[in-house]
């Protein structure tokens, strides 16, 4: 299943130096209603925000980065 988000650039990756904590999770790039959200967690070598992501009340494992406006599984 594929997560999305209505902040950050619409081409590109969200950086965390764009200063956001929390951010909405949507299940469709057009959809208005979050179904969870994201947690900041950090950022990786390349300064992408790293998140942690939780849909209704259940985290979901791993980090996540934001890559156009989707969320993907971060690089390990």
């Amino acid at each position: 299943m594929a997560y999305y988000t209505n902040v950050g650039p619409l081409p590109g990756p969200l950086l965390v130096s764009a200063g956001y904590f929390a951010i909405g999770v949507l299940q469709a790039r057009q959809a208005y209603t979050p179904i969870g959200m994201a947690l900041v967690a950090g950022q990786d070598e390349n300064g992408l925000a790293l998140w942690r992501l939780t849909i209704d009340t259940f985290e979901l494992p791993g980090f996540w980065v934001v890559v156009d406006r989707e969320f993907r599984p971060a690089p390990s």
